[in-house]
């Protein structure tokens, strides 16, 4: 097991009691008869101890962990998982599982007999800091360099196999590595050196390789070179099926989800309208989009719709047809091709202070590959508060700035600019650049709020723009260097970007960069809501400063705001509180924010100055006293503002005892989204309700009414829908049976799969799909298979697949390609069609296993 030193004495309840004892092979009815006699409740999915639910061929049981069971044939357990009750997703395996049938608090540094210190200097500061003195026998391993792979830490499996020294490989996926190296997996590495194995897998994850016993613990970043990211974790897409809940057929209008319904075996989504039903091919999946229950429902007499539909079709025609003008406008005006220094990035690089992310590294390649494009091009980096994305901005800039051009970085607020001067003066200038925040002393990388936006300032040198917290600014901002110097390349970065520009990117006219992967050691903020009471928050942030940490209070204006801090210091007499808001001086904000880096403040007093990225790592808890006008963008900005170290954190979003009904029920459900959704899931809720905007204006979000905010959306993503791959005489039935999940996790998924745009996002699901169910039947394989297909052919620029008895054709506008399998299996046809649009080798694996 991995503890951070706080951990350790994080008392919890453990259950105890005369437990069973579960390994493999033992008997499913064993199991069962355990759980009722013991009392456990069955539930769809477990989130609390002593429940348990059944799924296709897994048992979920929560007892002291929550435990995943996979049976055999013979209805015997296979294997043993321990999983994330929050995402509900498999952490590691385990030889045995023990249920236990009663509780009492426990701290894990009372339980344990040994443990191998990691980075030992800072593992003892830590716990120093918890007052915890290690009384059992201990050993030290360090961080070290493994120079024993043609490159690290991205390997392939031909440097697996050449390896002959003793080993062991730490990876989220052992069972793929086992069945390529025939490598056994254990539980633990201690396990594994017991065993006298020479090399071996581990399920999990460490920061830094390190060596032990002779063995170099090596780390795999990149997955066999399918790179799928972190698994995706359980969540209800905003853009799910749910039933008894309005959803809209672009073609039908408004109407209400009843579930899947079967004809002659066959699955349709059904809708049900005023004066009827419609039943949906799953393959029509895409005329589907989730709509506010608010909405009213329609009949299906073709009037209404038809004529409304019109108009919005219209609206929908001319978007895409000023946006591809643009582009086409783009790719005809030339820009600089950077060609950086190798030098000075790496110099820049090795000054990182913190451990590169595998995000981080992807994102740093894709924009060197975007720098190369000889056209002025637009980019989005997304992703959560604190996943590096300023550093891959800077290293950005200083690609230019090696390159002999200029570079400059556009922020809201004067805090941001002293915190990018603070945080990388030392390290541009040690690699012998020069960054400035005054455009009148020499710089290579200026940075500024929006009075940098002066034509005198720049010359024919300027080649790369980037405007940090892009949903402060509005578009005549973002527009402004291109109108002026239209062969510049322009960066935006935000954790909630504007629906424009978030549509601009996920249509493709922008490029889309996605990161997601915490720093080592961070964990997820937790959230809540909860109505305001003096009490709450006297216990809040008393919890808070028990623990030593930071404290952020939002206070909704500037007017009060000093009578509320007086009001929390009669609270804490012995806290340090300052205020901070926007009218006070450049200077005095400074002098806070020096206090602030020195730990020297307690409680923090703010307006919601404190949302665009400020980072204050020592921020533990955030408490925002009215939560009542801010949107998701801002809630999930303000949650940003804390749990950037390894330190857990809390946001609390309070609402007035005033507050109605409706009020509450939004915040609550934000905060919701707030636990259970990244920024990319975010934003495409934020771009579903306020609308994607004036694509040729200069509004940003938003139409008349909420329901043609929907319908054009829909409309408009039809019209490209409508050019994708189309499969004909699918040859295999295509479900997910109802036994395997239940609603509306059911529907939710099934959309999901078949709406995938790429190969990594449909990994993802079926990575998801297989932890929570097990065996997957042969019906959802070929759900899978066939969105696929669809995937691979839009990337290729195929119209049409055609299947038939002699194997498939692929047609490409006028031309048509014959294949024929010389098989008479739907499976060899599908394979062969997979293999012909050049899918990865995985699918072949996981499909036919």
């Amino acid at each position: 097991m991995v503890y951070d030193a706080r951990d350790l004495v994080e008392e919890t309840l453990l259950p105890e009691g005369d437990p069973l004892l579960i390994t493999k092979g033992t008997p499913m009815d064993v199991v069962l008869s355990f759980l009722k006699l013991t009392g456990y409740t069955r539930v769809d999915f477990c989130y609390d101890s002593f429940q348990w639910a059944k799924r296709g061929f897994v048992l979920d049981i929560y007892s002291d962990e929550l435990y995943r069971l996979d049976f055999d044939e013979e209805d015997r357990v296979e294997s043993i998982r321990i999983v994330d009750s929050e995402t509900q997703m498999s952490i590691r395996r385990t030889e045995y599982a023990t249920l236990w049938t009663r509780q009492i608090p426990v701290r894990p540094i009372d339980r344990m007999t040994q443990a191998v210190i990691y980075d030992s200097e800072r593992t003892y500061r830590e716990l120093r800091a918890v007052e915890v003195e290690l009384t059992f026998p201990i050993r030290k391993v360090s961080p070290v360099k493994i120079d024993k792979f043609i490159s690290v830490p991205s390997f392939s499996i031909d440097d697996l196999t050449a390896y002959k020294g003793k080993m062991v490989l730490v990876t989220q996926f052992p069972e793929v590595f086992s069945r390529k190296l025939g490598w056994p997996v254990f539980d633990s590495i201690s396990a594994g050196l017991a065993s006298g194995e020479k090399r071996f897998l581990v399920h999990g994850r460490i920061r830094m390789p390190f060596s032990l016993d002779g063995f170099d613990i090596h780390i795999d970043r990149e997955g066999l070179g399918w790179k799928v990211g972190h698994r995706r974790s359980l969540e209800l897409s905003w853009h799910g099926l749910k039933v008894g809940e309005p959803v809209l057929h672009v073609d039908r209008g408004v109407g209400v989800y009843d579930g899947i319904e079967y004809v002659e075996g066959k699955p349709y989504f059904s809708i049900s309208y005023k004066d009827g039903h419609v039943l949906v091919p799953l393959e029509r999946s895409q005329k589907l989009v989730r709509v506010p229950s608010t909405m009213s429902i329609d009949s299906l007499g073709p009037a209404r719709w038809s004529r409304k539909s019109r108009a919005l079709q219209q609206r929908a025609l001319k978007m895409r047809s000023f946006l591809e003008n643009r582009f086409k406008q783009k790719k005809s005006t030339q820009s600089f091709t950077i060609e950086p220094d190798e030098e000075i990035e790496s110099a820049f690089a090795q000054s990182f202070q913190f451990e590169e992310t595998s995000d981080q590294k992807q994102a740093t390649e894709e924009l060197h590959a975007w720098l190369a494009i000889p056209h002025p091009e637009e980019a989005l980096i997304i992703g959560e508060s604190g996943v590096g994305k300023t550093e891959v901005l800077m290293r950005a800039a200083v690609a230019v700035a090696s390159a002999g051009y200029k570079a400059v970085i556009v922020v809201p607020t004067r805090v941001l600019v002293d915190q990018y001067m603070a945080a990388y003066s030392e390290r541009i200038q040690s690699c012998g650049l020069l960054l400035s925040d005054d455009p009148a002393l020499p710089w290579d990388i200026l940075v500024g709020t929006h009075s940098l936006l002066k034509k005198q300032l720049y010359d024919d040198k300027l080649a790369l723009v980037i405007f940090d917290e892009e949903q402060k600014f509005g578009v005549t901002h973002k527009n402004w260097f291109q109108e002026h110097f239209p062969w510049v390349k322009v960066i935006f970065s935000s954790a909630t970007p504007i629906p424009r520009t978030f549509f601009l990117a996920r249509r493709g006219y922008v490029k889309l960069i996605r990161m997601h992967e915490l720093p080592y050691g961070r964990q997820k903020v937790t959230v809540f809501a909860d109505e305001y009471s003096p009490d709450l928050v006297r216990k809040v942030l008393s919890d808070e400063l028990d623990r030593g940490g930071l404290v952020i209070y939002i206070h909704p204006t500037i007017e009060g705001i000093d009578l509320r801090a007086l009001e929390l210091q009669q609270m804490f007499l012995d806290a340090e509180i300052e205020v901070l808001h926007a009218r006070m001086t450049d200077k005095r904000i400074k002098s806070i924010f020096k206090k602030l880096q020195e730990g020297k403040i307690d409680i923090l007093v703010a307006t919601t100055i404190m949302e665009a990225g400020v980072d204050l790592p020592i921020a533990n808890t955030i408490v925002v006293e009215d939560a009542t006008h801010l949107g998701v963008s801002q809630m999930y900005q303000l949650k940003g503002r804390v749990g950037r170290n390894s330190v857990k954190g809390y946001a609390w979003f309070l609402y007035p005892p005033t507050a109605s009904p409706a009020t509450r029920s939004r915040i609550h459900s934000t905060v919701k989204l707030l636990n259970y959704s990244d920024s990319y899931a975010l934003a495409e809720l934020d771009t579903r309700y306020r609308g994607i905007g004036e694509i040729f204006g200069i509004r940003q979000h938003g139409l008349v009414k909420q329901e043609d905010v929907f319908a054009v959306d829909a409309l408009l993503e039809q019209t490209y829908r409508e050019e994708e791959t189309e499969i004909v005489s699918w040859p295999i039935k295509m479900n997910i049976p109802e036994w395997i999940l239940p609603e509306p996790e059911r529907s939710n998924l099934l959309k999901d799969i078949l709406d995938a745009d790429t190969e990594r996002e449909l990994m993802q699901l079926f990575l998801m799909f297989k932890d929570l169910v097990g065996h997957i039947p042969e019906e959802s394989k070929a759900l899978f298979a066939y969105s696929l297909l669809k995937v691979l052919g839009n990337k290729r620029g195929i119209t049409m697949i055609k299947f038939n008895s002699r194997g498939f054709q692929l047609v490409r506008e006028n031309e048509i390609q014959d294949f024929k399998t010389g098989s008479v299996s739907s499976w060899d046809a599908i394979f062969a069609a997979v293999e012909c649009l050049g899918g990865a080798k995985e699918w072949f694996e996981i499909l036919k296993a």
